[in-house]
């Protein structure tokens, strides 16, 4: 029986190695439960979905490194950190520390998981993803991969109650507690704290016929996207989905594809035309603010230039003299 609880499973293992804090996206719950679930079913072929410095490679292949044969693909859509470009995604595994791991270790960079699933390869144990977190990153992500997967394997998701920390940004950073509600199977979540009992990564054993459910993970993708994935990248993700996928399903999804692009192609034309509008507003704005206050300037000075003027005609004895002194002036 699978444990119920992996937190402090073997936890002695993860203390083998030494964890950069400031390169873990991970809270300690976080990585003794990967630990826990991977020390538990002892896979022998891991695909990592979503690398960032690396710590979570350095994680998993700890986890595996006395289990025979076992071996870790790491996938990252970025080939340098997305917060900081001097730097290579997975860069902490070259650190001396983790060098004895690195045998059972392959990292792919610059594209989908769709571009080198079929060079990874099926009779996949366990997959952990931990991408995007918006639409429609891990809805696409699972479906690149669930035609290679065992039987039974084992999908970990990290980020499953990311929504709740920041409440006013609900709506950006749900995927990964969607996807997890949504997918088939046996669900073991950690309690961290949130909701008293909820932790914020959760592993699913997939059901048996999981494959006769794609549908459900097809129709997640006509919920909103927060993105719009490349070109290249739709044409390499249909082409897997293809050869393992219905053709109404692959239909299914070029069509929710090509109905977002048009709609955030026309909302990003529209935020265009707002922001120009928007500019040409303001600069109308400080220009009449201008104008006014010239006005005001105007009226003052005249005001001042006429009492200056009156005051030096008073010295004029003569009326008429004074009259014709002021008109002068004016004019």
């Amino acid at each position: 029986m699978f444990l119920e609880n992996p937190v402090n499973y073997e936890d002695n293992i993860l203390n083998r190695i030494k964890i950069y804090e400031e390169y873990s996206l991970m809270s300690d719950v976080d990585r003794k439960f990967l630990n826990g679930v991977i020390r538990e079913a002892k896979p022998k072929k891991v695909l990592e979905i979503g690398v960032f410095a690396g710590m979570s490679s350095a994680i998993i292949l700890n986890a595996i490194k006395d289990f025979k044969d076992s071996f870790l693909y790491s996938v990252d859509y970025n080939t340098l950190l997305f917060n900081d470009k001097t730097k290579k995604s997975g860069f902490i595994l070259e650190k001396k520390e983790y060098s004895n791991l690195l045998d059972r270790h392959k990292l792919y960079t610059g594209g989908v998981t769709a571009k080198f699933i079929e060079e990874i390869g099926g009779d996949i144990d366990l997959c952990f993803i931990d991408t995007a977190h918006i639409n429609p990153g891990e809805f696409m992500d699972i479906l690149m991969v669930l035609p290679y997967l065992k039987k039974n394997a084992v999908v970990i998701i990290h980020d499953v109650s990311s929504h709740t920390f920041s409440y006013q940004n609900n709506k950006l950073i749900c995927t990964c507690g969607v996807l997890f509600s949504a997918l088939k199977g046996r669900k073991i979540i950690p309690n961290d704290g949130i909701f008293n009992t909820i932790g914020n990564i959760g592993a699913v054993i997939l059901d048996d016929d999981i494959l006769d459910r794609v549908y459900d993970y097809f129709h997640l993708l006509t919920l909103p996207w927060e993105y719009l994935p490349t070109d290249e990248d739709i044409d390499i993700t249909k082409n897997i989905f293809l050869k393992y996928y219905d053709k109404k399903y692959v239909d299914m999804f070029v069509n929710i594809y090509s109905y977002h692009k048009k709609e955030i192609t026309a909302m990003n034309d529209n935020i265009k035309n707002e922001t120009v509008i928007k500019d040409k507003s303001d600069l109308e704005e400080r220009v009449n603010t201008l104008e006014s206050r010239l006005l005001i300037m105007e009226k003052y000075v005249n005001r001042r230039f006429d009492k200056i003027i009156n005051k030096v005609a008073w010295f004029i004895p003569f009326r008429g003299m004074r009259d014709n002194f002021r008109n002068d002036l004016i004019e």
